[in-house]
């Protein structure tokens, strides 16, 4: 199979449904608020009287308490695939195509079997989330979170990425060995050594 521009690069279908539901609510609340809806329509639909004049401003409460929630979602996600698109054009959609396409060291999937992520030979390239090269991870290790493994990769500047792969079924060990293809020096697995290895690298990268 081979992969184009918009399997790494979207927004996700489902934020921006949620947030077209943000809108709704949103709009029914003011609605309300401005009498063009009639609270005696909610009373019919609940069987009794439940809600009294003045109560409009509920509605547009809960309205936009929903908008504004799945507004951020939506526009979080937005900013991940400004901050993607601008990653790929300063590499080019080209390279990163032909490193999928040709160089392909692992594919990443996600729970639902679609692909997460592709271990490259130059990167790693997390959909619609970040781009970052091979080279530069030195340490990776399972982090738990709510009980949950996480595979995790701390880079040489200091920072920390979780490239949408989890540690299930042990998938984090054919990362590793993507990765060690690259970098031989690879510290794996979280440790009291490999934690003050790691600082060392990161404050002789600063220097």
């Amino acid at each position: 199979m081979k992969y184009g521009i918009g399997d790494i690069l979207k927004v996700k279908v489902g934020n921006i449904i949620l947030f077209f539901i943000g809108c709704v609510c949103l709009i029914v609340g003011l609605m309300f608020m401005t009498h063009i809806l009639s609270l005696d329509i909610v009373n019919n639909m609940l069987g009794a009287e439940r809600f009294k004049e003045g109560s409009e401003a509920v509605f547009l409460l809960i309205g936009g308490l929903i908008f504004l929630i799945f507004a951020l979602i939506f526009f979080s996600d937005l900013a991940g695939y400004s901050k993607m698109k601008k990653k790929i054009d300063a590499i080019g959609a080209d390279k990163v195509l032909d490193q999928i396409n040709n160089h392909l060291l692992y594919l990443g999937k996600n729970s639902s079997k679609k692909p997460a992520c592709f271990f490259t030979e130059e990167y790693i390239v997390s959909i619609s989330n970040d781009i970052i090269p091979m080279k530069d991870v030195v340490w990776t290790y399972v982090h738990y979170q709510n009980n949950s493994p996480f595979y995790t990769l701390k880079l040489i500047e200091g920072r920390e990425f979780r490239p949408g792969v989890t540690a299930y079924n042990d998938g984090n060990k054919p990362c590793d060995e993507a990765i060690r293809k690259v970098n031989s020096n690879l510290l794996v697995g979280y440790s009291k050594e490999n934690a003050a290895a790691y600082k060392a690298i990161v404050k002789a990268h600063k220097r």
